[in-house]
């Protein structure tokens, strides 16, 4: 039998011919062509090439990966004309290592970052991540340990409960002295030279009043006689009663009064140039008679010499640092306190303080000041305790400790061996009984002892493990169970 066909790629006509020996088809060449040319086409699936470490790196020929430098790899193409369920199918032929989610291959294999063996990834399993990297808590799945063995990995429980807790703060301590009673010994008005030391180390004592060095300063002579000449004129104003000549003769003796502060000067110092001036002569005055060559500088406060910058014939500039003096009371202790603990403190809190070099001597002081920034080299916040009267034992240079309980707050808490870490977060594993576990991250606040508070994820009367979490953590993420923590956090 014979038949006419139109050819469906060119349009012409063919004969069949059926019959007992077969199908015989005739077709123009062309048309033949065609066909095997479709059929190839159909055949060929276009090579892809990727980094296995960023599956977004696609590349139509072999090289290097931009972003890291890794050779580029064979991608499994999908084929074109695959059904759904095929492809479905293709889906699940991807492994994937626990530890590094980003690491895709089309075939076993171990991980080129840590080298786990590969496991079958989840095609159904959406891509859930946050901007945390994590996966959120309510998407983590439960895992199945059997009893026994748990209790061969020595898995504990405890409970999630609402009680009042209570912690102490405890901060290292220094003993300073008072920075408002430092007290620089320097001669602003002019250089010149030492010509005599009364102090001979860091640390000696000093009484108010004490001389403390003796220079040769330059227009110190001239400055004597200018105060005395102001002096003796305000003196001849005031005799002869005339208002107008008193009220300027007077300012100009406060001016140079002014001046001469500016060599150091105590109130003791400055009367015996008055007295200087009353007892001589105008002629005494201009010769510079019974003026004193050389200054003596005295010590202003009670107390110690803190650093010593000065020896005998050395020359000295206008403003330069000689002595620093310290006074002995009122002490310092600065208590080096964390963020945390310092925010639960206020001004007028008493603070229990031990000295190492008195053991078993306790004090209280109050809380002067706390600093309002945070020491960026130890991040630590400085708590200051002022101590009025300190004993003689109590020096500056001293370490100890200061320690406080706060008060009781009722808040939801767990064991602190039940908190594993992961990234800025923690996770811990909820019990659901037989067996079952759930992994589920928690955010954490103050640690009480040996319980932390959860302040999100958990509810009271909840069971989680508190031993062999490390285990449990290994369990659930060969399993797809545990989400992996970022690399960057690692």
């Amino acid at each position: 039998m014979m038949t006419f066909e139109k050819c469906r790629v060119h349009g012409s006509f063919r004969i069949v011919a059926i019959g007992m020996a077969g199908l015989l088809m005739l077709a123009p060449a062309g048309c033949r062509k065609a066909h095997d040319h479709a059929a190839d086409a159909a055949e060929k699936v276009e090579q892809v090439w990727t980094c296995p470490m960023h599956p977004s790196i696609r590349s139509p020929q072999p090289g290097k990966c931009p972003i890291c430098g890794m050779d580029l790899i064979l991608a499994e193409p999908a084929p074109p004309t695959a059904t759904p369920k095929k492809q479905q199918e293709s889906k699940t032929e991807v492994w994937t290592c626990p530890m590094h989610p980003s690491v895709r291959s089309p075939k076993p294999g171990s991980c080129p970052i840590c080298g786990m063996d590969l496991v079958p990834a989840d095609p159904a399993k959406p891509d859930t991540k946050t901007a945390e990297g994590l996966e959120p808590m309510q998407e983590m799945k439960q895992i199945f340990i059997p009893p026994a063995r748990q209790q061969a990995f020595g898995v504990t429980y405890g409970e999630a409960k609402v009680q009042p807790l209570t912690r102490s703060i405890n901060a290292p301590l220094r003993l300073e002295p008072d920075p408002a009673g430092l007290t620089e010994v320097s001669i602003k008005a002019g250089g010149g030279f030492i010509v005599s030391m009364d102090v001979g180390f860091p640390g000696q004592e000093v009484k108010k009043g004490d001389r403390l060095l003796t220079v040769l300063s330059e227009g110190w002579i001239e400055a004597q006689q200018d105060y005395i000449q102001a002096f003796r004129e305000s003196r001849r104003a005031a005799l002869e009663n005339k208002t107008a000549n008193l009220n300027a003769v007077q300012a100009m003796l406060k001016r140079t009064r002014q001046r001469i502060r500016l060599w150091d000067l105590n109130e003791d110092q400055i009367r015996d140039l008055e007295k200087i001036a009353t007892e001589s002569t105008e002629w005494d005055v201009n010769l510079a008679r019974k003026i004193r060559n050389n200054l003596e500088l005295r010590s202003p406060l009670d107390g110690y010499v803190l650093e010593k910058n000065a020896v005998v014939g050395m020359r000295f500039e206008s403003g330069q640092r000689l002595l620093l003096l310290a006074p002995r009371r009122p002490l310092w202790g600065t208590a080096a306190l964390s963020p945390e603990d310092a925010a639960r403190i206020r001004p007028g809190d008493l603070l229990k303080v031990a000295i190492d070099t008195l053991p078993g001597v306790d004090f209280q002081f109050p809380v002067d000041h706390i600093d309002p920034a945070t020491d960026p080299e130890t991040r630590r916040v400085n708590v200051h305790l002022r101590i009025e009267n300190p004993l003689p034992q109590l020096r500056p240079g001293q370490t100890g400790a200061a320690s406080t309980e706060l008060p009781a707050v009722s808040v939801l808490s767990v064991p602190a061996s039940a908190l594993l870490p992961l990234g800025r977060d923690h996770v811990v594993f909820v019990d659901r009984g037989n067996g079952h576990l759930e992994p589920r991250r928690v955010r954490t606040g103050e640690r009480f002892g040996d319980r932390v508070e959860i302040r999100e994820g958990l509810k009271e009367g909840e069971r989680v493990a508190t031993s062999a979490n490390f285990l449990l953590d290994s369990e659930a993420r060969l399993k797809g169970a545990q989400p992996a923590e970022k690399e960057t956090n690692r």
